[in-house]
């Protein structure tokens, strides 16, 4: 990655996060400017040279590690749910993965890389504030947003040592925890 001031990570991310805010105060707009700026920013970055596909973590990485790696959190989520009896809404919702696959290209592959100056922890530090912040304009309670915050740190740590720094680890991690999360929530 060519050496960028820590500024422009910060910027883009501070766009990010008006992007969902503006979102959800204009409604009935033709795109959805979320994940526009999701998409759309890293294809910028990629196409300007700030950024590699390398950069951005678009690589195969550990397949059995990163596999098992993927499964973990959402496989506890639904045991969670499983036996405390609660009903399952079974659907599938692609629209729900395709905004985890953008995070996750925006939050893991473009902003933990940019941090990573800062030092490994405090860039995934860094990088899940604004994925927290992102979070907390949905209108999350402070206690959803802290725990968005260690889930973060969990696809984080997904890309980063799990996954040979490979952005498709934490993509199916968040895809996978985002579609029994919305299962889980009962009918």
């Amino acid at each position: 990655m060519a050496r960028t001031a820590l500024w422009l990570p910060l910027f883009l991310g501070a766009a990010v996060s008006a992007a969902y805010a503006l979102r959800k105060s204009v409604p009935g707009l033709p795109v959805d400017v979320y994940l526009a700026a999701l998409l759309g920013l890293p294809l910028l970055l990629l196409v300007s040279g700030k950024v590699s596909l390398n950069d951005l973590g678009i690589r195969l990485g550990k397949p059995l590690p990163g596999l098992a790696f993927v499964l973990f959190l959402p496989a506890v989520l639904f045991l969670r749910f499983y036996f405390s009896g609660a009903p399952l809404a079974l659907g599938f919702d692609w629209y729900l993965l395709l905004a985890s696959a953008a995070e996750e290209l925006f939050f893991r592959g473009y902003l933990q890389h940019a941090f990573q100056p800062l030092g490994k922890y405090q860039g995934f530090a860094a990088t899940n504030l604004f994925f927290a912040l992102v979070h907390a304009i949905k209108g999350y309670s402070l206690l959803l947003v802290a725990m968005i915050f260690a889930v973060g740190a969990y696809f984080s740590y997904a890309r980063d040592e799990q996954g040979s720094d490979s952005i498709f680890y934490p993509m199916g991690a968040h895809g996978l925890y985002n579609l029994v999360a919305t299962a889980t929530r009962g009918v």
